[in-house]
């Protein structure tokens, strides 16, 4: 799942958790924020790969929309 944040049209970082925020502090920007809209994006699932890079690239073509490369 990919879930991004636009305000105003443009991507926005209201969402993210900043030092030592808490949820209740990322939760009130969120909801105080003005013309906020959330996008949730499903992905299929990634199989397992040789290494944590060969699954960080896999995700990353995920999220970008491109084909991940192979890994058996």
């Amino acid at each position: 799942m990919t879930v991004s944040y636009r305000q105003s049209g443009e991507p926005s970082t209201v969402a993210a958790f900043l030092g030592d925020d808490t949820f209740a502090a990322s939760l009130h920007r969120v909801i105080s924020a003005r013309d906020l809209a959330v996008r949730v994006t499903p992905h299929p699932a990634l199989h397992p790969a040789r290494d944590r890079r060969a699954l960080a690239a896999a995700a990353h073509a995920a999220i970008r929309g491109t084909c991940a490369p192979a890994h058996p």
